[in-house]
C-alpha cells in the first residue's frame, strides 16, 4: 500500500529523477508549487496524507516567479504543520540542492532535526540519498496510528478516493475507528450515517442510483429500497442486473434502522447508554465495512448504468 506525502516544491514538474525513486519506495507524492497551495490542502485534508517533504526555498503563492523562493517560507510551513499536532503530528523532511543548507549543521539543521539516526534534511542529485529519504519517510510514516489503520483497513481506505467516496469520508471511518473502546453514541451514528451518504452519491454519480433520491438532500431509506430492488420508489422500478447482493442490502438496511433519527432511535439509544457497550456501534459499523468493500468491487465491475425504468402511475 502506498503511502501519501504532501511535496512542495516550485520545479516538481520537472523531477523526475525524484519521483521514480519514491514510486519503488512505495511513497505516493503530491505535488505542490507553493508554501500556500500546499499547505491550504494539508490543512484541510490532513488526514489524506501520511507525510510531507519540502524544498528548502520555496514559493510563498502558486502565482509567484521563479527566483522569488525563499527560505524563510519552509520554516513557516514547519511552524503551520507543527500546529496540525491536535489533529495529527507530522514529521517535516526537506530535500535540497542548496548545499549551504545541506551541510549546515547550525541553525536549519537543527529546526530539522540533525541527528543522524532521525535525520530530517537531505540532499538532491544523489541516489543514495534518495534512497534514504524515501525509506525514512515510509518508516516514520508507519509509526502514526492513523496510517496503520489505513494499512489494517486498506481495503476500506481503497474507497476514500475522489475515484470513489471521497476522502470525507476516511476521516469519518478514522474517527469512528480510533474511538471505538469509548464512542460518543450520537456522535459514531452521525458519522455511519455520513458515510452511507457519501456511498449514495458514489452510486448516483456512476449511474446507478437516479438523481431522484439525491439532490441537496440524501433520501436514505429510499435510497436503500431503490438499490436493493425489492420495491418500485416514487414510480422507479430498479431492475434485476444491478441489484445489491441480498445480505448486503440487508446489512444496509440495519445500518440505517439503527442509525437513522426517529422513533426507533430514542430506545437504541437507551439500549446502548444501559449496556455500556460499544458492540451495538461495532457490529453496525462492521456491517458498513461489508457494505463498502462489496461496492468498490461493484463498481470496478462496470456494471450497467441507468438500469431502471420510471413508470408512470395513474392517480
Amino acid at each position: 500500500m502506498m503511502i501519501n506525502v504532501l511535496w512542495i516544491d516550485d520545479e516538481h514538474e520537472s523531477l523526475a529523477s525524484i519521483k521514480m525513486p519514491a514510486k519503488v519506495n512505495e511513497v505516493n507524492l503530491v505535488p505542490f508549487k507553493s508554501l500556500k497551495g500546499g499547505l491550504e490542502e494539508l490543512e484541510k485534508n490532513y488526514s489524506r496524507y501520511d507525510g510531507v517533504l519540502l524544498d528548502a526555498k520555496i514559493l510563498e503563492d502558486e502565482n509567484d516567479v521563479s527566483g522569488t523562493e525563499n527560505v524563510r517560507y519552509v520554516h513557516e510551513a514547519r511552524n503551520r504543520i507543527h500546529a496540525l499536532a491536535t489533529h495529527k503530528k507530522f514529521e517535516v523532511f526537506v530535500l535540497t540542492g542548496q548545499a549551504e543548507l545541506f551541510d549546515d549543521h547550525g541553525a536549519f539543521a537543527m529546526a530539522f532535526g540533525d541527528d543522524e539516526s532521525k535525520r530530517r534534511v537531505f540532499k538532491k542529485g544523489s541516489t543514495e540519498e534518495l534512497e534514504l529519504l524515501f525509506k525514512s519517510i515510509r518508516k516514520v510514516a508507519l509509526e502514526q496510528a492513523d496510517t496503520q489503520l489505513k494499512f489494517e483497513y486498506k481495503e476500506v481506505f481503497a474507497l476514500c478516493t475522489d475515484e470513489y467516496i471521497g476522502s470525507r469520508a476516511c476521516d469519518n471511518i478514522l474517527t469512528i475507528l480510533k474511538n471505538m473502546d469509548k464512542p460518543i453514541i450520537n456522535e459514531m451514528f452521525n458519522l455511519i450515517r455520513k458515510v452511507v451518504e457519501d456511498l449514495f452519491r458514489a452510486y448516483n454519480i456512476r449511474g446507478l442510483l437516479p438523481d431522484q433520491f439525491v439532490g441537496t438532500s440524501i433520501s436514505l431509506s429510499k435510497s436503500s429500497k431503490f438499490l436493493a430492488g425489492k420495491h418500485v420508489v416514487d414510480g422507479y422500478r430498479h431492475k434485476e442486473e444491478t441489484h445489491l447482493n441480498h445480505q448486503i442490502a440487508s446489512n444496509l438496511k440495519n445500518i440505517l434502522f439503527v442509525t437513522q433519527d426517529g422513533s426507533h432511535r430514542g430506545e437504541v439509544d437507551k439500549l446502548v447508554e444501559s449496556m455500556g457497550t460499544p458492540y451495538l456501534i461495532m457490529s453496525v459499523f462492521y456491517q458498513l465495512l461489508d457494505v463498502l468493500i462489496w461496492s468498490k468491487h461493484h463498481f470496478d465491475s462496470a456494471p450497467l448504468t441507468n438500469n431502471w425504468e420510471k413508470l408512470h402511475i395513474d392517480n
